[in-house]
């Protein structure tokens, strides 16, 4: 199947083993795309059960969940067998239990915290013996399962929101997506419990050892995007990332250098106001936070304008002169520097201005903040001229302008202007 539908996958359809899902925002796309799956069947002379087929369902069970236009839940109508087991008598009967409950990882928020008790029977220098925790742990489970939460679909465009904590019992981090009216609703959940290494450090290094995970397991998510990260440990939010400091221990400095590729802002806020993250990192589970009691985040002061919104403006050799006088007609530039002259703290670790230029701190050194008008004009001298460019591919292009200058979506913007090169070259 993965030969048959080559190219098309995640970009018309999903595909799993031999199941195809085509799902679509709009029926004109729907019709489009099945067209094209009925093609490579057709080339291939491949054969389709009608039995086995839907089409035109608004929602569809699939895999053990629920898909509609809202989002993603579990099936219900699958958990009994989860919902119905009994207590397990040996370790293959607790393997295979949890197994099952496994399946549905992604709708329970602190799977990794509620299972630890049952995962330590399973150890070969322990004694298989089921006690009142592990009934509890059974419990909890099933009882997540039997009203589990809604998964909604992501939006790019929408404020998106990292929430991270860690504690000795382990680490939680959801995912999770403020609505029109303001509602926060969750994406995705991560838990893990810790390993005896990770058990034996402190409470900064677990901190950062959350905050490095969840933006791993949620790379797909945040890659291209700007997000916020609440945390409840105010250290973190002083740190430089993307340098090294030698006082650090090397995990953090790791740590540090991995989270230097995203484009994010660090939020404090206190425990007692991030119940969700402290839930998924502990045993108790507390009453679901509203969401004006966990967020209350701020606009960015950088605006979503896309490159190719803009008219290039000449590079002049004088680059000094040239981005002095851009930064005064730049709106975003005369906003940071607003914050700047006010000594807001919140931008004053992180921009500076050095010779009546704006420049970004957050890597160590001085990079000049490029005007909106001005970054189309650096992707096209940076990718395309012979000389400084060389028609690059993204990686060279990005670390080419990321050591030299600084912008809000400098990633995304670098990533889609090759990528569009390239397929205009492909034409």
């Amino acid at each position: 199947m993965q030969i048959i539908f080559a190219g098309l996958i995640f970009i018309a359809l999903i595909l799993y083993m031999d199941d195809v899902l085509v799902a679509d925002r709009d029926i004109e796309t729907h019709l489009k795309h099945l067209r094209l799956a009925f093609e490579r069947l057709r080339a291939t002379n491949a054969k389709l059960e009608p039995n086995k087929c839907n089409f035109n369902y608004q929602k569809l069970s699939i895999l053990g969940s629920i898909v509609d236009q809202d989002g993603i839940s579990v099936d219900t109508t699958r958990t009994d067998s989860v919902l119905k087991a009994p207590p397990p008598h040996n370790v293959r009967s607790l393997q295979r239990f949890l197994g099952m409950v496994g399946w549905f990882r992604k709708s329970i928020p602190n799977l990794s915290i509620i299972s630890k008790p049952l995962y330590n029977i399973l150890r070969q220098d322990i004694l298989y013996k089921w006690e009142t925790v592990h009934q509890q742990a059974m419990n909890k489970l099933k009882q997540i399962l039997t009203n589990p939460p809604l998964l909604h679909w992501f939006n790019e465009t929408r404020k998106t929101i990292l929430v991270t904590d860690a504690s000795k019992a382990g680490l939680g981090s959801p995912v999770l997506q403020e609505l029109d009216n303001g509602t926060l609703v969750p994406i995705a959940f991560y838990s893990s419990s810790l390993n005896k290494a990770q058990a034996n450090y402190a409470a900064m290094e677990l901190k950062m050892l959350a905050l490095a995970m969840a933006v791993k397991v949620f790379h797909c998510y945040l890659a291209q995007i700007h997000f916020f990260i609440l945390t409840d440990s105010q250290p973190i939010t002083c740190l430089r990332y993307g340098t090294s400091n030698k006082r650090q221990a090397t995990c953090m400095q790791l740590w540090s250098l991995a989270l230097a590729d995203y484009n994010f802002t660090i939020i404090y806020k206190p425990g007692k106001h991030i119940e969700l993250a402290d839930w998924l990192s502990r045993d108790t589970a507390p009453q679901l936070p509203s969401p004006e009691s966990v967020l209350d985040i701020p606009d960015l002061p950088f605006s979503s304008t896309l490159i190719t919104d803009t008219a290039p403006i000449p590079l002049y050799s004088n680059h000094k002169a040239n981005l002095q006088e851009l930064h005064a007609l730049d709106a975003e530039c005369q906003e940071l520097t607003t914050f700047l002259q006010n000594n807001n703290p919140k931008y004053t670790r992180r921009y500076e201005l050095k010779q009546g230029i704006l420049v970004n701190t957050q890597s160590g050194y001085a990079r000049p903040v490029v005007p909106v008008a001005l970054r189309l004009t650096l992707l096209n001298e940076f990718h395309d001229s012979i000389s400084t460019g060389g028609h690059s591919g993204f990686s060279k292009t990005y670390n080419k302008l990321e050591t030299r200058f600084f912008w809000g979506k400098l990633k995304a913007d670098v990533y889609n202007y090759v990528t569009a090169i390239i397929t205009i070259y492909a034409k």
